[in-house]
């Protein structure tokens, strides 16, 4: 094909287009777009939009003409959004780097669900709609295009995540009329009943329709859940492998639906499509689709190409050589401000109806989602702040419970318990029995990462009788499952499987598919407690199968974990590394830090049973790092109790030395019982190796003490067997035989063999 555009393009960019024109020419082709598509009609992409809303939450009119006034200096695009960054860190009190995790890592649904629980968003929904313009938004150039060759028979579907009505009004200005020349699909039933063997135009809206914005407003919401429904997926499916079409043309897709359409095109293996997807660049190349590394799913895909390349200059090439006809640009609209005011009348009406409360309450959500707590706990003081001057006791006691759970998932367990426990004191004040449910909860969650399993089981039993109380099927499912991770940490196997079976019993009737994976997995650790590794695996697989199906992306990378833990109890250390690997590219793709830490120490641990003991180091500093950075305290501790353990194994015992007692001085801080035992086993092991048996038994006893206390029936009867051997060392053959009884006693009741 010859080259219609005024720029001179290398060759193997004007023979990917000959490639992309030919398939299109054939009908062979299906079409897959995203926000990019629509850009040049005025309507934001995510890095223009979730700026602009922040900038808004956090700076007053004035201010914010300012800013764009000294942004409008800035000719470079790339440094002016870096300088929009800054100015909304420091606005905020964060990092800039938290503002661009929260634009570049938070996908688009799950920032409009946050926007949702906060205030009502007709107006942040209007910004992508046509009609609601003066003129109205009509389509451009690549709308157009794509009209034409539904027109002209060359294409039968396109699939699109953009909600916007610009492709129905192109189709619309080529004389086609929706449900007589084509359908417009974009509704749960309409996609469960695609008849895709049917000749006829189809046009697949996969997040929803701005036409229906409470339909549109419940696929966002499963979106930002991580839940994927079957019929979405099997789009997916078809388009990406299954469909009876040779290749998928992808155009203004950025690859950022994270949370749903990302891992389901990543997880399909068989009758991959060829795809050629086309990065918009001013610098004209074609490479592997492969090659990329960072938010490609396509990884699998042999044989595909990214094309960067100017869209449209694509689109003039494409347009001129199928269509046959003269190339018509469409001038955008300018709508910024349009969309801006849209953004600032959101902003006014939420503040009257919410208070300015929505300032501060919703940044602090946003960085709980992207695992940013000590950014989410800055701004929960401030919500804390304005409550306790304004009297708004719900505000209150929601900023103090989130700001517990921020300390708990740095590891700080008795500050979140001090914060949980004035959550309470307001949730029973005000009579929020639910909310005094989920508190309770909360506290159990504390007792538990602080091994006081006792006082955890009986927090969510409160809880569960007031689940039961109210009616909250959903917070009975929840409690039931917690109270069986209590029981499981007792010891007491077989009551922790009664309790995950009726939680699972629940979900399934709830249609709570996640919470349906979590028991599952669950259950997995049971028997897996229990010695049955072949049945853990089985569960652990369903729950994986279960995670995929719905395209939760987070809780596969949990399956996947568990998974590799079934494989390492059995001996198959290999095996479960690559599924750790698995698991971690996933944490590293989301932004989940915390797993990112615990796969890294999950492979150390594989690393260390494999001999490879100066790997196993390597993996044990990235997750200390992480863990450090993060303010991860208990991660911290457990790394270094893990890198000691290594040290042992390499015979530096007094390097191991140093490092238990790292990792014992974070466990005494955090009020880590169980840590703490674990911790003081270890140094016992570490003293044995050296020869100096009094010490290592001293350290016996405290860590026996505190497994008989928090009933660790396991680590009691390896402690013992340890200190026999210790005594046996020093030629206490009574004690050590007495020590030697009790470990063998121990195992018998758990119904295991002797360590």
């Amino acid at each position: 094909m010859k080259n219609t555009t005024s720029q001179t393009l290398p060759p193997e960019v004007e023979n990917a287009i000959d490639t992309i024109a030919s398939g299109i020419n054939c009908g062979h082709t299906v079409i897959f777009c995203g926000a990019g598509i629509s850009r040049d009609s005025g309507f934001p992409v995510v890095n223009e939009f979730v700026p602009y809303v922040l900038l808004t939450l956090c700076a007053d009119r004035k201010e914010i003409s300012a800013i764009e006034a000294s942004l409008n200096t800035i000719a470079n695009a790339q440094q002016r959004q870096g300088r929009l960054k800054q100015i909304i860190a420091k606005k905020m009190g964060v990092s800039p780097e938290v503002v661009d995790k929260t634009i570049n890592g938070l996908p688009f649904e799950a920032f409009i669900e946050t926007l949702r629980d906060n205030s009502k968003i007709d107006e942040i929904f209007e910004i992508y709609d046509a009609e609601a313009y003066r003129p109205h938004v009509g389509p451009n150039t690549n709308h157009i295009m794509l009209a034409r060759l539904v027109a002209a028979g060359k294409v039968r579907t396109i699939v699109t995540t953009n909600f916007d009505q610009l492709i129905e009004k192109a189709l619309g200005q080529q004389g086609k009329v929706a449900g007589r020349d084509y359908d417009v699909l974009f509704r749960e039933d309409d996609f469960s009943r695609i008849d895709w063997a049917q000749d006829r135009s189809r046009l697949i809206k996969l997040h929803g329709s701005i036409d229906d914005k409470q339909a549109m407003a419940i696929t966002l919401s499963q979106v930002a859940k991580r839940e994927l429904s079957s019929a979405r997926a099997g789009i997916i499916r078809h388009v990406f492998g299954d469909g009876d079409h040779e290749g998928v043309l992808i155009l203004g897709y950025s690859c950022s639906d994270e949370f749903d359409l990302s891992p389901q095109i990543e997880a399909l293996t068989d009758n991959l499509k060829k795809v050629c997807l086309v990065q918009h660049s001013g610098s004209p190349k074609v490479e592997d689709i492969c090659e990329q590394k960072q938010k490609n799913p396509f990884k699998a895909f042999n044989n595909s190409t990214r094309l960067f390349l100017n869209t449209n200059d694509l689109v003039e090439v494409l347009w001129k050589s199928i269509l046959k006809e003269p190339y018509l640009y469409h001038k955008p609209l300018k709508i910024t401000k349009d969309w801006h005011t849209k953004v600032r009348s959101w902003y006014v009406s939420s503040v009257r109806t919410r208070s300015e409360i929505i300032k501060d309450g919703i940044p602090a959500q946003i960085f709980d989602a992207i695992c940013e707590w000590r950014a989410a706990i800055g701004q929960y003081e401030r919500v804390l702040v304005y409550a306790r001057a304004h009297d708004h006791a719900e505000h209150e006691g929601f900023a103090l419970g989130n700001m517990g759970s921020a300390h708990r998932n740095l590891g700080d367990y008795r500050k979140a318990l001090e914060l949980y426990e004035q959550a309470l004191e307001i949730a029973r004040h005000i009579g929020d029995v639910k909310g005094e449910g989920v508190v309770l909860g909360n506290k159990g969650i504390a007792y538990l990462e602080l091994g006081d399993y006792r006082k955890a089981l009986e927090l969510y039993e409160q809880a569960l009788e007031i689940a039961r109380h109210i009616g909250d099927v959903q917070g009975e499912s929840n409690a039931l499952g917690n109270i069986g991770i209590a029981y499981r940490n007792l010891g007491e196997y077989r009551k922790a499987l009664e309790l995950y079976e009726q939680a699972l019993e629940l979900a399934r009737r709830l249609g709570d598919v996640q919470g349906e994976s979590r028991a599952m997995g669950c259950m997995g650790i049971a028997y897996r407690n229990l010695g049955d590794y072949s049945k853990a695996l089985d569960l652990y697989e369903q729950s994986l199968e279960t995670v995929r199906r719905l395209g939760d992306v987070k809780g596969e990378g949990i399956a996947l974990g568990n998974k590799g833990i079934a494989y390492a109890d059995r001996g198959k250390y290999r095996e479960a590394i690559v599924l750790y690997e698995q698991a971690m590219e996933i944490a590293r793709r989301i932004g989940d830090v915390e797993g990112e830490c615990t796969n890294l120490s999950n492979m150390g641990n594989c690393y260390l049973e494999l001999g490879e003991y100066r790997k196993a180091i390597g993996f044990f500093e990235q997750a200390l790092e992480i863990a450090r950075r993060i303010g991860d305290a208990r991660g911290e501790g457990n790394t270094l109790n893990n890198a000691g353990s290594t040290y042992l194994e390499l015979g530096e015992y007094r390097k191991a030395i140093e490092f238990f007692e790292q990792a014992l001085t974070i466990a005494r801080r955090l009020g880590d019982v169980q840590g703490e035992g674990s911790v003081l086993g270890n140094m016992g092991s570490a003293y044995s190796k050296l020869g100096n048996y009094g010490k290592a038994i001293g350290f016996f006893e405290q860590a026996l003490e505190i497994n008989r206390r928090i009933e660790d029936v396991q680590s009691e009867g390896s402690i013992l067997g340890k200190m026999g051997s210790a005594y046996a060392s020093m030629g206490d053959k009574e004690k050590a035989a007495q020590a030697f009884a009790q470990s063998k006693a121990v195992f018998a009741k758990l119904g295991r063999p002797i360590w």
